[in-house]
């Protein structure tokens, strides 16, 4: 008889360990790439999005892409300044080529955003497909 009741009580301890383990994922933001393409059907005239350049002053003067906030992912008070962002919104992020804007898209993450997209490729990328 005991040997039932520790089954159950197991049954349920695993069923309480994974039903918190699937809040808890789902409570947290995702974070997926984009690919240009994928970015300019779903979003580029989409008012509801925030596009975030994470390049320096410097190459943002060769260029970028419309209406996007620039944050320097370099500036030490990077972080600081997602808090200035709404975190319900959509956020895609670009770099140059992608590898800035991939580590950014994990602290927007973790700064309590929901849903972030990185632009496979970054500008380079999107002047290959678009154009200036």
């Amino acid at each position: 008889m005991n040997y039932i009741m520790l089954n159950r009580v197991a049954v349920i301890l695993v069923l309480l360990v994974s039903i918190f383990a699937c809040t808890e994922g789902n409570a947290q933001g995702k974070q997926m790439n984009i690919t240009v393409e994928q970015f300019q059907e779903r979003f580029q005239n989409n008012k509801e999005i925030l596009i975030v350049d994470v390049r320096t002053n410097e190459e943002i003067m060769r260029g970028k892409i419309a209406n996007a906030v620039e944050l320097d992912y370099y500036n030490p008070e990077f972080e600081k300044n997602l808090k200035n962002l709404d975190t319900n919104k959509t956020i895609v992020v670009y770099c140059a080529r992608g590898g800035r804007s991939l580590k950014a898209s994990e602290l927007f993450i973790k700064n309590g955003f929901k849903e972030v997209y990185n632009l496979e490729g970054g500008y380079t990328r999107f002047i290959e497909v678009v154009g200036k």
